[in-house]
């Protein structure tokens, strides 16, 4: 497992526990999606911004992309992108902002893109064609499109194979779609969301492959769809492997028979078993997501407000994690997803965050991130209180 390469998820959503009422009162189609699946529970999870921080912390991730819901109302656009504005604040530079948008709202969506680009977001997603009712032929996406390559934003879509079983949330939007889409607007960055349906086994043809230039794809859902080992060999065959980003699709249970709760680790696992070398490790992890964004991926500067913990002063390695934890109670619930016990019943009172982390498997720079994001929430929680 490469660990000197700064790592990003390309594709996850925010969704704390909140939302799941929200969405089924305002958005039908999210509704379908997260409801129960012939007495089942739907895999989607669910994760505030501490459980969110949490997890990449425990998986060794160090940024990810937060792709906005594809809303059928374009009030349910604005009032997600004013969470994730939220969520990005809480961590600046780990969480990076794509922005939700109904296309058909016109101007409306386009001014609300601007002003979420505005606060940090870096690009439009994920939409969805089928999802929110609108063709890649109407005036109003196109304008959309012009807008966002005006405003050299990427945009990242939702699309699958339309071949095979059903399932929910299976769209329309065919893979032979989005090439022409790509043609048309040779100016666009494109993500296309979960192996773009498929269409990147056809960049086996240079003819496409230059039309596809444009064109990156994500790994988002993959266990939900296809075989690792068999889908990631075939990528390699279609020589795209420098434009495949790693995506998860979290807080979505990748694994549902097996996986609880939301955990980036169990498809990580999957994917360093795979037979990559350092510069297709380095794309995959980092790389093709700093072509998409324009922007080299590193390591976040890893500056966060101090807080005072009792006497102790600033969080660092050598702080009480009972202290920590009794400070705030997302502290203590960020401590417990890690593993890292701290009820004085449980353990000592002299136990240091430090060496409880390093116990836990946390290397350095991961000790590091975990301090920050603990020093904001205190410090967050004694603003509130």
């Amino acid at each position: 497992m490469e660990t000197n390469t700064p790592r990003i998820d390309a594709h996850v959503h925010y969704l704390p526990p909140a939302a799941r009422a929200a969405l089924a009162a305002d958005e039908p189609y999210w509704a379908l999606l997260l409801g129960d699946r012939a007495g089942r529970p739907a895999p989607q999870g669910y994760a505030d911004a501490a459980r969110l921080l949490a997890d990449m912390d425990a998986a060794g991730i160090d940024q990810v992309v937060i792709q906005g819901i594809y809303p059928q109302r374009q009030a349910t656009a604005q009032a997600h992108n004013d969470a994730i504005l939220q969520a990005m604040a809480l961590s600046p530079g780990r969480l990076i902002g794509f922005a939700a948008a109904q296309p058909l709202a016109g101007a409306a969506a386009i001014d609300d893109v601007r002003r979420c680009v505005a606060a940090g977001m870096r690009g439009v997603g994920e939409l969805n064609p089928y999802a929110q009712g609108f063709a890649l032929d109407d005036p109003r996406w196109l304008r959309f499109v012009e807008a966002c390559g005006r405003a050299d934003l990427p945009i990242c879509l939702h699309v699958n194979a339309t071949v095979g079983p059903a399932y929910p949330g299976k769209s329309t939007l065919a893979p032979e779609a989005c090439y022409e889409l790509a043609r048309r607007f040779p100016e666009v960055r494109f993500l296309l969301a979960h192996w773009g349906g498929g269409l990147f086994m056809h960049e086996i043809v240079p003819a496409v492959r230059q039309a596809l230039r444009n064109v990156w794809y994500d790994t988002a859902a993959s266990p939900l769809l296809y075989p690792t080992a068999a889908i990631c060999a075939v990528a390699r065959a279609s020589g795209v492997l420098h434009k495949l980003a790693y995506a998860s699709d979290y807080p979505l249970r990748l694994y549902p028979r097996t996986q609880r709760e939301p955990d980036f680790r169990p498809f990580l696992a999957d994917l360093d078993a795979q037979p990559w070398d350092a510069a297709e490790r380095a794309a995959l992890f980092g790389g093709t997501m700093a072509a998409v964004l324009r922007a080299p991926i590193t390591t976040p500067h890893i500056a966060a407000p101090a807080s005072t913990v009792g006497a102790l002063g600033t969080i660092d390695e050598h702080t009480a994690v009972h202290l920590i934890a009794t400070a705030a109670p997302e502290a203590g619930l960020l401590l417990e997803r890690l593993g890292i016990v701290w009820q004085q019943r449980d353990a000592p009172a002299w136990q240091q965050l430090g060496q409880a982390a390093a116990a836990r498997g946390l290397d350095a720079a991961a000790r590091a991130r975990l301090i920050a994001t603990l020093r904001t929430i205190v410090a967050q929680s004694h603003e509130e209180s």
